[in-house]
């Protein structure tokens, strides 16, 4: 039985693929198994696995009918035998000293996992850069280098990278969470992460690099493609697990705040042949949670968000509104009350029956916009 099991799902990767399995066969700690899960590639990422797998022994194929990543992944975890687990990206790369650091501190300090800090490579611009949510310096901050669980975090808890490559795991913890990775989803990290860190009771965070993430135009959460709807769904079995492990009443307030920033943050990226049902999508949701707990929660800047939602008739006017309010707010114009009151009194009721929007229904967007600045 090896000490580590590396689990791989791949997907068209083989522009990648060759150095990122080197990087894993050549880790200065090699008693591990490499558990590569093909995705229904349709390039030559199959016949790259297969030969790696007849030149070393420790690479082990899979190939699946395509069904995307978090599938892919769930499938690598039945076929682990190690003690421990690293899951590991097809196109990135992890530094060769890596498992012969994390192993001996797993076992040392008993962890249910381990975190480290990873760089970014701009494909295109051939760059290196760094990013708040790889480097999480706010948890560093906080635990330095002791043993935390979730509690000793705080707040801080959301500015987790919920990525699995990120982290190094007792197989046996994970065995016992049941955690799983959302299938059929582009975000099927966050299922997995917010499952796991309620239950891990040893974590240890390691504030050095050991993982450089390829960036690139095309990558599947930066291609705004009509997956991003899916957002929503995840969030909401976000607020599930934490229902589940008893935590919504200690996070209740920054979840719900995050909810309507992680939705609106998949909106904007996504491309406008898709908007329409984004928004369709969106506005269910949020009508559901008008004038309950959830809105009364949310700060000043996402309660706008979330009510030009509801009120919008369309994907048009909602991004409209949000446009005249952001030039307002960057313009710092300021509106007297009086004026206002004259403004709303004079549109009452113009909304009923609009369908579509432009900037020349000037009146109308000031009505909601200003109606939520001044608050």
């Amino acid at each position: 039985m090896p000490k580590i099991s590396v689990v791989m799902p791949v997907y068209n990767a083989e522009r990648f693929l060759n150095e990122s399995i080197d990087s894993i066969l050549n880790q200065t700690f090699d008693d591990l198994e490499l558990i590569c899960v093909d995705d229904g590639s349709t390039d030559s990422s199959l016949e790259i696995l297969q030969k790696f797998s007849n030149d070393d022994k420790r690479v082990r194929v899979f190939s699946l009918n395509h069904q995307g990543g978090g599938n892919a992944r769930n499938y690598g975890l039945k076929q682990v035998t190690g003690e421990y687990l690293y899951l590991m990206d097809a196109d990135d790369i992890l530094y060769s000293n890596a498992f012969e650091d994390f192993y001996p501190v797993c076992e040392e300090k008993d962890l249910d996992f381990l975190v480290f800090k990873a760089t970014n490579y701009g494909v295109e611009k051939d760059h290196y850069f760094e990013t708040g949510y790889q480097n999480m310096s706010s948890i560093s901050n906080i635990v330095k280098d002791n043993v935390f669980d979730y509690k000793d975090l705080g707040d801080a808890l959301f500015d987790f990278n919920v990525s699995p490559w990120c982290k190094f795991y007792n197989w046996e913890f994970i065995k016992n969470s049941g955690a799983q990775f959302r299938e059929n989803s582009k975000f099927h990290d966050n299922q997995f992460f917010w499952d796991i860190i309620f239950q891990a009771k040893r974590i240890l965070f390691v504030d050095e690099f050991y993982y450089t993430r390829k960036r690139y135009s095309e990558s599947l959460t930066s291609s705004g493609d009509k997956g991003h709807i899916d957002i929503i769904g995840v969030v909401n079995d976000i607020i599930k697990l934490f229902i589940k492990h008893g935590q919504l009443d200690n996070y209740k307030s920054k979840l719900y705040n995050y909810k309507i920033r992680w939705i609106t943050d998949r909106y904007n990226q996504i491309q406008e042949k898709y908007k329409e049902l984004f928004f369709i999508e969106m506005k269910k949701d949020y009508e559901k949670l008008k004038n309950t707990e959830f809105e009364n929660m949310l700060n000043e800047d996402l309660k706008f968000i979330f009510n030009n939602v509801i009120l919008s008739s369309d994907y048009k006017e909602f991004d409209s509104i949000n446009d005249y309010c952001d030039r307002k707010k960057k313009n710092n114009i300021q509106i007297a009350d009086k004026k206002l009151e004259k403004k709303i009194s004079r549109i009452k009721g113009e909304r009923t029956g609009i369908k579509k929007i432009a900037f020349k229904s000037f009146q109308k967007i000031k009505k909601i916009c200003k109606k939520w600045l001044k608050k």
